[in-house]
């Protein structure tokens, strides 16, 4: 029988561990570019560029200016994991304002995230 939630151990990744999108998936430009390219009736869409969009328009949601910018993927799985514990205390190493931008800004994010479900 296996173990019930409560019982179960939980396995943290750190950003180092863990990853948003596969790095192969990964479009070092910026969202606006991205989005320019998805605009482009001459060129066939990329499933990963939906993604890129996505993870990206996420990451520019809370951050003025990054969709001009080169965000790195470890920086955007980093915001990705701030969220999911976005309801619980902030933890050692948290930025507090980044932590609730992230509770203000979440229904909106919530839907973001689960788009590439």
């Amino acid at each position: 029988m296996p173990p019930h939630a409560a019982e179960a151990p939980v396995s943290r990744k750190t950003p180092q561990d863990a990853t948003i999108l596969l790095p192969g998936h990964y479009r070092r430009s910026p969202l606006v570019r991205d989005l320019e390219e998805l605009c482009d009736p001459r060129r066939a869409a990329d499933p990963a560029l939906f993604l890129n969009l996505v993870v990206k328009y996420f990451f520019a949601y809370l951050y003025e200016g990054a969709q001009e910018a080169v965000v790195s993927l470890p920086d955007i799985t980093r915001l990705f994991e701030q969220f999911h514990r976005h309801r619980s205390l902030n933890e050692d190493g948290d930025d507090v304002e980044v932590m609730n931008g992230l509770r203000q800004c979440a229904s909106a994010l919530r839907l973001l995230a689960d788009l590439p479900r």
